[in-house]
This record gives C-alpha cells, sequence and structure tokens, in this order.
C-alpha cells in the first residue's frame, strides 16, 4: 500500500523543481541583464568625451562574469537540491490539513521513518490504508506555488519586451554596445558623426582654420579643446554654421603644434587630430642684373655684359634682357615670376606673363626675361611642398626707357706763346681766331653708358650748308699710353700729334664692357676751303653715335664759331688778350691779398 504514496510525491518534486528553476532563471536573466545595461551605460556615457579605458571595460566585463556567477549559485543551487519526501509530505498536509498527519506518519512508516520497533503492525498497516485512500484521488502536482511560474512568466515577458523595445530605439547602438562588453573593438553609432577635415599642416603665426563633417542633425553649438606642445589646453564652445555640412571656424594663431578635439551633439571625434604649424615660404633675398644688348659688346667667354640693378629695380634700354635671382629661407617645389602691367585707373595691374625659373632649385632660382613696353613691375611667387604660398610677394618696378644719345663736350681753348710758363689755365683763351690758311685745333670728349661707335666733324662756312667730316679712330698703344681726357689726346701725345677719335678700352674686359669714354685732339686744316676768305666765319661742332648696329643716335657738342683773319690782326688779338689775362690776374692777386692781410674781426 506505502508503493501508492510517493509516485506522487515524487511528481509534486518534479513539479516544485520545474517551477523554481523557472522562476530562477527568469530571476538570474534579470540580474545578467541588469548588470550588462550598467555596463553599457558606462561605456556609453563615457565614450560621449574619451575612449572608455580598455583596463575599465576588462574590468566591467570581468564583474559581469561574476555577478552571473554569484546569482547562478544564490538562484540555482536550492533548484538542484533534491527534497525528501517527508519534506514534500510536509508540505501536502500543509496544504491538506484534512489529511491530520496520516501522509507524513506513512511515509515515516515505510521511508526511513522513526523506529517502529515495539510498535503495533496492524497499527501501522492501518495508518497507511488510510493515507493511501486519503490520496488515491488527489493530484499532489496542482499543490505546487504556481504563482511563481506565473512571476516567472511575467518577469520574461518584461525582460523580452525591454529588449525588444531598446532594439528598436537603438537597433545599431545595442549591438555595438553588447559587442564591447566582450571586448570587441567597434565604435557606438551616434545620432551625429562628426569627420575631422581639417588640414594636418597650416602656415604658422597666423589663425587656424578648423573643419569638419557634420552628419545627422544640426546641433546649435559644438565643443572644442585645442591642446598647443607644451602649452596649456584651451577649451571652448562655438556657435556650429554648416557649409554643405561642413562646420568651418578660424581660431587664433596657435603658439605651436596642437591637438585638436571636437564634440557636437552626441558625437565626438573617434582620434585626437594632430596640426602641425610650419612658416610660410618668403623670399629672403632678390637681386636682379641688367643684361646690356649683345652689340654693347662680349666678354671674352662671349657672354653679354651685366650690370647690378639696386634693390631688383630695374631700368633698361631696347634689347636689355634681366636675370632675377630669388633665394628663400626654405626649399620651395615651385618658384615662378609674374610681369605685370601698368596699373590703369586704380586696379591692379593685369599679369603680361608668367615665367618659370631657367635654372635652380630648393632654394634658389634664376629667372630671365627681355625688357617689353607694356610691363613695368614684376613679383616673385614661390610655393612649398604644402602648397603654401608667400605672402606679399616681392614686387619691384621694370621698366623700358628710351636710349639717349652720347654726350660731348668740346674743350676749353687755349694759346700758350712759345717760352711761356705757367698753368694750363693761365692759357685759356675763347673765341681765338683763326688766320687765313691756318688751322683750328679741336679737343673734346665723349661718353656714353652703352658704348660709342663713330665721330664726325660738321662745319659750315658763313651759314652755308654743313658738311661733315668723318674722324679716323686711333687705338691707344704702349708708345702712346692711355688717352688723356683732360686733354683729349694719349698721355704720351707731342702737341704737333693728332688723335681725330679714340675710345677707352675696357679696364677689365671681363667685367665692364669698353668705349664708355672717349675723345680727341686735332687741327681742323681750313687751307683747304675752296673761296675761304678775310672774314668768313666757320662754324663746327663734333657728332658722336652709338655703337646701336641698327638705329645708332647721335649726340652733338656744342657749336663754335671761328673768325677768319690775317696774321696781324691774330697778333693783337693774341696781344690784346694777354695784356688783359694779365691786368685780370694782378687785380685777383691784389683782392686776394686785402682778404688775407685784413685782421678778422674781434668777437
Amino acid at each position: 500500500m506505502a508503493s501508492h504514496l510517493f509516485p506522487p510525491l515524487n511528481a509534486l518534486r518534479r513539479r516544485e523543481r520545474l517551477i523554481a528553476g523557472a522562476w530562477a532563471a527568469a530571476r538570474w536573466v534579470a540580474i545578467v541583464l541588469a548588470g550588462l545595461a550598467v555596463a553599457c551605460t558606462v561605456d556609453w556615457w563615457i565614450d560621449l568625451r574619451r575612449d572608455t579605458p580598455y583596463p575599465l571595460r576588462i574590468g566591467m566585463l570581468a564583474s559581469q562574469v561574476v555577478l552571473a556567477a554569484a546569482a547562478g549559485a544564490v538562484l540555482l543551487l536550492p533548484v538542484v537540491r533534491r527534497r525528501s519526501h517527508e519534506q514534500l509530505a510536509l508540505f501536502v498536509e500543509e496544504k491538506l490539513p484534512a489529511l491530520g498527519h496520516r501522509l507524513i506518519s506513512a511515509v515515516q512508516f515505510h521511508h526511513g521513518g522513526p523506529k517502529v520497533a515495539g510498535m503495533s503492525s496492524a497499527l501501522i498497516a492501518e495508518t497507511t490504508r488510510e493515507a493511501s485512500r486519503a490520496v488515491s484521488e488527489l493530484n499532489f502536482a496542482k499543490l505546487a506555488d504556481h504563482r511563481r511560474l506565473q512571476s516567472a512568466c511575467w518577469l520574461a515577458l518584461a525582460i523580452v519586451a525591454v529588449v525588444a523595445i531598446a532594439g528598436a530605439l537603438w537597433p545599431r547602438t545595442l549591438p555595438a554596445l553588447v559587442a564591447r562588453q566582450l571586448l570587441a573593438d567597434c565604435p557606438i553609432p551616434r545620432q551625429n558623426q562628426i569627420t575631422n577635415q581639417t588640414a594636418l599642416v597650416q602656415p604658422a603665426n597666423e589663425p587656424v582654420e578648423l573643419r569638419f563633417r557634420i552628419d545627422g542633425p544640426a546641433p546649435s553649438s559644438g565643443e572644442l579643446r585645442i591642446a598647443p606642445a607644451g602649452g596649456s589646453a584651451e577649451r571652448f564652445t562655438s556657435e556650429v554654421t554648416l557649409d554643405d555640412g561642413v562646420w568651418k571656424l578660424a581660431h587664433a594663431a596657435p603658439t605651436g603644434d596642437f591637438d585638436l578635439e571636437a564634440w557636437i551633439g552626441d558625437a565626438r571625434l573617434r582620434e585626437p587630430g594632430r596640426v602641425r604649424l610650419v612658416p610660410r615660404p618668403a623670399v629672403s633675398d632678390l637681386s636682379a642684373v641688367l643684361m646690356l644688348p649683345a652689340w654693347v659688346g662680349v666678354r671674352p667667354d662671349g657672354s653679354r655684359y651685366e650690370l647690378p640693378q639696386a634693390r631688383g629695380e630695374v631700368a633698361g634700354i631696347g634689347g636689355c634682357a634681366v636675370r632675377v635671382t630669388v633665394k628663400t629661407q626654405k626649399p620651395v617645389v615651385k618658384a615662378s615670376l609674374d610681369l605685370l602691367g601698368l596699373s590703369e585707373g586704380g586696379k591692379a595691374p593685369a599679369v603680361k606673363r608668367t615665367l618659370a625659373p631657367v635654372e635652380g632649385a630648393g632654394q634658389s632660382f634664376v629667372f630671365q626675361f627681355d625688357l617689353r613696353e607694356d610691363e613695368a613691375a614684376y613679383c616673385v611667387r614661390v610655393v612649398d611642398e604644402y602648397g603654401f604660398e608667400n605672402v606679399d610677394p616681392p614686387r619691384r618696378e621694370v621698366r623700358l626707357v628710351p636710349e639717349e644719345p652720347p654726350t660731348v663736350a668740346l674743350l676749353i681753348e687755349s694759346f700758350r706763346p712759345d717760352g711761356a710758363s705757367g698753368t694750363a689755365e693761365d692759357f685759356e683763351a675763347e673765341g681765338v681766331p683763326v688766320p687765313l690758311g691756318g688751322a683750328v685745333r679741336i679737343g673734346y670728349v665723349c661718353q656714353h653708358p652703352y658704348g660709342l661707335g663713330r665721330a664726325t666733324l660738321v662745319y659750315r662756312v658763313n651759314e652755308g650748308d654743313w658738311r661733315r667730316f668723318s674722324l679716323t679712330e686711333t687705338t691707344p698703344t704702349e708708345a702712346t699710353g692711355p688717352l688723356d681726357l683732360k686733354r683729349g689726346c694719349f698721355q704720351k701725345s707731342k702737341p704737333a700729334d693728332q688723335v681725330q677719335f679714340s675710345a677707352v678700352p675696357s679696364p677689365d674686359a671681363a667685367r665692364l664692357p669698353g668705349r664708355l669714354e672717349g675723345g680727341g685732339r686735332f687741327d681742323f686744316q681750313t687751307r683747304g676751303l675752296p673761296g675761304l676768305k678775310i672774314g668768313d666765319t666757320i662754324e663746327y661742332f663734333i657728332e658722336v653715335s652709338t655703337r646701336h648696329p641698327e638705329t645708332p643716335l647721335a649726340g652733338r657738342s656744342e657749336t663754335r664759331a671761328k673768325k677768319v683773319v690775317t696774321v696781324t690782326e691774330l697778333v693783337e688779338w693774341i696781344d690784346a688778350t694777354l695784356r688783359q689775362e694779365d691786368r685780370i690776374r694782378r687785380l685777383a692777386d691784389r683782392q686776394r691779398g686785402v682778404f688775407e692781410d685784413k685782421p678778422a674781426p674781434k668777437p
């Protein structure tokens, strides 16, 4: 009969274990998910401002493992513990007081109960039969506390609902947060996305431009943090104005390289930006030389002569070229020279030509160009490896000037009688007449910055037609000595030597062109002039041309006039002139003596 008692109790045990297990599992899942939610919230909150430290993530994962293990031990251990038949019988009698302890007594009589020795077997059998009859129609499994199963179901539904709602609200964020709890290296999706588009290299000592690409709803303001190397970090808030989805703002020139962080909405830069400041390229030295036309002459090596131009400002005649040498304070990858036109109406001059360097690289470049009428200035632009161009490129004037004719001057006339002593100035005499059939001594000097060509004597008689006489050029030799520009002849020339025209050679053919100065001294013979008579007037001047092969310019001296006289009239003129000059000198000596002998006034 006792065998009828244990199957119902076993069914009750299984039911109780099932209900307790469901309730424990629901609570265990709730505790684990709560711990996961707390860890995800902490990770999400910290990640708003900076990367969650990896040790903290490991710590949170370990804490969740410990929490899950502890909760499992506390909640599931009672479930796996087996309840005895006596405990189940007592549980049933608590639910059915009408059994009156018959069930527990019968279980104890047949399942290791109290000692039955000395007890009546009939009593034991009767108690067992009564207990069997009482439970034969009962379902012990229904006596289990099903409220815990209901609570487990409600808790499970709540968990499912919370997870479903969170998944619906944050379909990308929730999986990423869970994956990060498993130490996956993935970013947390945000409503806003910010991408750094700030140039990594920017010019030093200038305001920097910060650029960020913003995806998602545009917030009204953003926060920035700029940390210069070796300086204190600066954090500030700025209004956000998007230009085609890009947030642009300028910041005052930092003192040096800096790190950049930005926060906007719920987004931040995943990695701090690093901005390096480099100086813009600049022209540290600029020089220009004027390359003279080939017709001026060439150096022994065949190259053209050059004239340095002060401060790089250039002025030259047609046919000249310019060579500009530029040096920069740092290596550059590109250099160019702009030739600018004339400024009209206050407008900026237009660029007429842009030239590349003819040679050079790194920090030194050479440009070359010819002079043109419509160009008034040039400027040099350089660009470094980062694409930075020099600010306020140096600008210099360039002018095409007309070529001037040579300067020609007649030397002062002099007349020294034979045996007379004194300086040359003592015998200067302007307007010496010429005796019929005599000669006119003509001395002159000339000069031109680009070289002298040919010399010509131009004369006429009594306002007649001008006649031209080409002067023969004489080259100085060691025997003659160099040309004396004060006398118009060579240093070793004798009074009767004739030097119609001579040009001074270059003192240094490798640096300077020759023929820049010249002159002559010769006697113009009048006896060959047809029809010349006493009283006639001879006018003359010296004309010297430039070396230009196509359009030479001619410069001329002043015109002098000579009256044709007899020998007697010449002697009288000389005598009167010398006496007058002597009186003038004596008067000057007396005046000089008066001033020298006069005592100085007392103060």
